[in-house]
């Protein structure tokens, strides 16, 4: 009598983040980046669009953001990064 034996290996790899996002600067005394999901600019808060003048339009990669942004991103649906977390970031 034989015995077959099988072995079954599952890996679980991450999935890429398949959802686009958006990102806005503002320009005056504190730059400041907008980032969130791509055309809910108007969903986002009255408060939060009227921070500052937002302009122009880009799409943002999330894998380059620090944990915290990521997970403000996935509970309020935006975040707001300071331009001095950027040079932290880069440095």
């Amino acid at each position: 009598m034989r015995v077959l034996v099988l072995f079954l290996f599952v890996v679980i790899t991450p999935m890429p983040n398949t959802t686009p996002y958006e990102a806005t600067r503002s320009i005056g005394l504190e730059p400041m980046t907008l980032i969130f999901h791509a055309g809910k600019y108007e969903a986002l808060p009255f408060e939060i669009r009227l921070m500052a003048p937002w302009y122009g339009s880009f799409d943002v990669e999330l894998d380059y953001l620090r944990p915290w942004h990521r997970e403000q991103i996935s509970r309020l649906g935006y975040a707001i990064i300071r331009e001095a977390d950027w040079i932290q970031n880069a440095a």
